[in-house]
């Protein structure tokens, strides 16, 4: 019985250790210069080229504010080579901490700033998140 109970404790710390490698893999992905998009239409879509692929986003004119900070913030290259600090698979991926550039394994990332002044939210009820975008 001692045995058994020294087993699944080694058998919990070395599962325990392979979840933490796996979700410190995860962070790790970097995404690359971000640009605009030829424009077909009033909506601005962005392409965002990681090393997992390219995602496109969407910015809306009745999001003025934070449309257009976004815009300059890309044309000002804040966002090119930061990590997705926080990837929760299935689910979501947060980036734009401007300390995560060149950051080293073991650092805290998601608390940095941006550069500028903070923009109030702008939430619209017709603008909703849909499932893989």
């Amino acid at each position: 019985m001692k045995i058994l109970l020294v087993l699944s404790f080694i058998l919990s710390g070395i599962l325990a250790t392979a979840q933490v490698k796996k979700t410190t893999t995860a962070t790790k992905k970097t995404g690359t210069p971000t640009k605009q998009l030829p424009q077909k239409s009033k909506e601005r879509l962005i392409e965002i080229t990681t090393d997992y692929g390219v995602m496109i986003a969407k910015l809306y004119d009745s999001t003025p504010k934070h449309r257009d900070n976004f815009i300059k913030l890309i044309q000002q290259k804040i966002y090119d080579s930061l990590l997705f600090h926080r990837v929760i698979n299935g689910f979501m991926i947060q980036g734009g901490d401007p300390t995560s550039k060149n950051a080293d394994s073991t650092a805290q990332l998601g608390s940095g700033s941006l550069p500028g002044e903070r923009i109030p939210a702008e939430i619209r009820s017709n603008i909703i998140h849909k499932k893989g975008s």
